[in-house]
C-alpha cells in the first residue's frame, strides 16, 4: 500500500473524526455487550449444571458392588481439584410407632457432602448430620410417618439388622423423589448396601472425558456423566446455546446495516475527491481497497476495544456474581443458588471477534 494511500485513509478519518468516533463507539458497545451477555449464558449453563449435580448426583456417579476402591486409584483419571465422595446406598425400611415406609437410605460423609450437595442448605427443622445414631429425612416423609426432630426411628434392612436413629433434621427440596423415599445417615450406620461414588469436577471440565477414562480403567463400576441421566438439562443448555447464537446472527445484521450507512454516507460525501483520484490515473480497484481498509481498521480497533471491556466488566461480575435468586426461586435447576458468575470462555471472545470482522467486509 502506498504512503498516498495511508496518508488518504488518515485525513479521512481525522476530517471526519466526530462521526467516525460515534460508529466507533457504537461498535465497540456492540461488541461488549456480545462478549458479556456470552459469559453470562456460560454462566447461566454452569450454575445450572453446578444446581443439578449438587442434589446428590455429581458430574459422574458410580456404582458397584464389591471391595472399595481407594480415591487416589481415581486421581490420575480426574482434572486437579475434583472432588470426590463416597457413600453407601441400600434399601430399608423405617417405621415410626404403627407407621412405616420404604425408602432409599444414603450412608454419607457428611463434611464433604455438606459442601457439595444441597440437602444441607434445605434443611427447614434441626440440623444436618453430625454423629454415630443420626438421620436426615424428608419433609414428606415426616409428614407422612408423623415423626419430627428429636424421634426416634426403626430402620430395618432385608438381612433383618435393625438400628434405632434418631431423627436430627428434616429437609425439603421440592423434588418429590427426595422428600418422599430419601433419607441420609453417617456412612458409619449403613448396613451394607452399594458402593457408590460421585465426582464433583472443576467447572467447564470435559465430564465425557472422563467418563471415558473411568470406564476404561474401572468397567465394572459403571461411570455415568450427569448428560446422561439428566437429558433435560443437557437440552436446555443447548437450547441457551442456540437462543445465543441467534442473537450473535441479529446483532451481527444490525451491526453491518449500522456501519454501512455509517460507510454510505462518509463515501457519498467524498464522491468528488475520488472522482479526481480517478482523473489522475488510480484505477476502481484502489478505491475499493482504500474503502474496505478504512472499515476494517474502524472495526477491528472498536472490535478489540469492546472485547477488553467486555471481557473485563465479566471478570468483575464473575468474582461476586448476579443475584438471580427473585427469578429462578421455583426452578429445580436452581435449588442450591440463584447467583450467575459469569465465565469467559474463547467462544466468548473469538465470536463476537468473527462477528467484527464479517460486518467489515459486509459494510465495505
Amino acid at each position: 500500500m502506498s504512503k498516498f494511500t495511508i496518508l488518504f485513509i488518515y485525513r479521512s478519518i481525522t476530517r471526519r473524526f466526530r462521526r467516525m468516533a460515534i460508529a466507533f463507539v457504537g461498535v465497540a458497545v456492540a461488541i461488549a455487550a456480545l462478549v458479556f451477555l456470552e459469559t453470562i449464558m456460560a454462566g447461566v449453563g454452569d450454575s445450572m449444571i453446578n444446581n443439578s449435580i449438587a442434589i446428590h448426583h455429581g458430574h459422574i456417579q458410580c456404582n458397584w458392588e464389591g471391595a472399595a476402591i481407594p480415591k487416589n486409584k481415581f486421581e490420575k483419571l480426574t482434572p486437579t481439584n475434583t472432588t470426590i465422595l463416597s457413600r453407601t446406598k441400600f434399601s430399608g425400611m423405617v417405621t415410626f410407632k404403627k407407621k412405616f415406609s420404604h425408602l432409599a437410605i444414603y450412608g454419607i460423609d457428611p463434611i464433604p457432602e455438606s459442601k457439595h450437595t444441597v440437602i444441607a442448605n434445605k434443611i427447614i427443622d434441626g440440623r444436618y448430620l453430625v454423629n454415630h445414631g443420626e438421620i436426615i429425612i424428608g419433609y414428606n416423609l415426616a409428614k407422612q410417618l408423623g415423626a419430627k426432630t428429636g424421634d426416634s426411628l426403626t430402620l430395618s434392612v432385608t438381612n433383618f439388622k435393625q438400628l434405632r436413629l434418631s431423627v436430627v433434621g428434616i429437609y425439603q427440596t421440592g423434588i418429590e423423589l427426595l422428600d418422599s423415599n430419601t433419607a441420609f445417615i453417617n456412612k458409619k450406620d449403613a448396613l451394607g448396601g452399594t458402593r457408590e461414588l460421585a465426582f464433583f469436577l472443576p467447572t467447564g471440565s470435559d465430564v465425557n472425558v472422563v467418563t471415558k477414562k473411568l470406564t476404561t480403567r474401572f468397567p465394572k463400576i459403571k461411570p455415568t456423566p450427569w448428560t446422561k441421566d439428566m437429558p433435560e438439562l443437557t437440552q436446555l443448555i443447548t437450547l441457551n446455546h442456540v437462543a445465543m447464537n441467534i442473537v450473535l446472527l441479529l446483532a451481527m445484521i444490525i451491526l453491518a446495516f449500522g456501519i454501512s450507512n455509517t460507510v454510505y454516507i462518509s463515501v457519498s460525501e467524498r464522491t468528488r475527491e475520488f472522482a479526481i483520484l480517478r482523473s489522475v490515473g488510480m484505477n476502481s480497484f484502489h478505491i475499493q481497497l482504500i474503502i474496505i481498509v478504512e472499515v476494517i481498521l474502524l472495526m477491528s480497533f472498536a472490535g478489540l476495544i469492546g472485547i477488553i471491556i467486555g471481557s473485563s466488566v465479566a471478570e468483575s461480575f464473575a468474582i461476586y456474581g448476579l443475584d438471580l435468586s427473585r427469578w429462578t426461586s421455583e426452578n429445580r435447576h436452581f435449588l442450591l443458588s440463584g447467583i450467575i458468575h459469569p465465565r469467559l470462555t474463547i467462544r466468548a471472545i473469538i465470536l463476537p471477534a468473527i462477528v467484527t470482522f464479517i460486518c467489515a467486509i459486509i459494510s465495505a
